[in-house]
């Protein structure tokens, strides 16, 4: 731990929290800040300047870290089947979420991580973000109510969330080569 008063106020800065992340075999790089840290901060008159770059060069480190990954970022399928990642988890509480206005974000603090770890995780499952799968999740979803419900493709545009009508079709054009009505009159 670094007293607050010796800590720089520069970019980047300190995690406010306590952190914990894997060196990934760059131990010695980090003892080494470390060391040079407790060399500078136990001599008689300090030399701040040379005390602000070592921090400067440490909390850019411990910016790179990568995240250790806590128990709750694996949920245990039921009856011990192989567990569930976490792009997996956030796939489904994504698709239940959706009609909600949820954001990525929320999510992720749901599931006990932030956005860009879950997004290496859905980089890593899916090879795309997570609002690249949760946008995917949304066009199979009014693909889904234009196939099997009544409403008309601007409500559903409504109900899923875009912005507008208009962003909708153009997605879903995109998306499918057809517009929402003549998607729902060939799927029939």
């Amino acid at each position: 731990m670094l007293a607050p008063p010796i800590l720089p106020e520069s970019e980047p800065s300190f995690p406010g929290q306590p952190l914990a992340g894997s060196v990934d075999g760059a131990e010695s790089q980090l003892s080494d800040l470390f060391a040079q840290i407790e060399a500078e901060t136990t001599r008689p008159d300090p030399d701040i300047k040379t005390l602000h770059r070592i921090l400067h060069l440490l909390a850019r480190y411990l910016g790179g870290l990568e995240p250790v990954r806590k128990p709750s970022d694996r949920i245990m399928a039921p009856h011990g089947h192989a567990q569930e990642s976490l792009a997996e988890h956030f796939r489904v509480a994504a698709a239940m979420q959706l009609q909600n206005g949820t954001t990525v974000a929320e999510i992720a603090a749901e599931l006990g991580t932030n956005t860009g770890f879950l997004d290496r995780a859905c980089r890593d499952a899916y090879g795309k973000r997570a609002i690249e799968v949760m946008n995917e999740l949304r066009l199979e979803q009014a693909m889904e109510m234009l196939r099997n419900s009544n409403l008309g493709a601007a409500r559903i545009a409504q109900k899923m969330g875009y912005t507008s009508f208009a962003h909708f079709t153009r997605i879903f054009v995109s998306a499918t080569g057809s517009s929402p009505e003549t998607y729902r009159d060939q799927s029939r």
